[in-house]
């Protein structure tokens, strides 16, 4: 559960589970992910630095950058996100 939503302040309940890391805190739960995931990150997005700090934690994460893209890349480059995510589900289509 988060307290708060600002920027700069956001916090996980449960201290013992969550490594401080810059601007925001890491939940160190997320370790049990043990599926692929795909992480998208516009690269004029000024919070890019934060999501490099999830890649350690998610082992089978794979980071993919959409050029010229913001902080909300489905909006910025539609067509560039849906290729990604249609990239990614070919190479590991979801099991029943």
């Amino acid at each position: 559960m988060l307290n708060s939503c600002s920027p700069g302040s956001l916090r996980h309940r449960d201290s013992s589970r969550r490594t401080g890391a810059g601007t925001f805190e890491v939940d160190t739960g997320l370790h049990r992910i043990t599926g692929p995931v795909l992480i998208l990150q516009g690269t004029a997005d000024p919070l890019t630095s934060q999501v490099i700090r999830y890649l350690p934690v998610l082992p089978q994460a794979q980071l993919r950058w959409v050029p010229g893209s913001h902080h909300v890349a489905p909006s910025d480059a539609p067509a560039t996100v849906t290729a990604q995510i249609v990239r990614f589900l070919r190479r590991y289509p979801l099991q029943p």
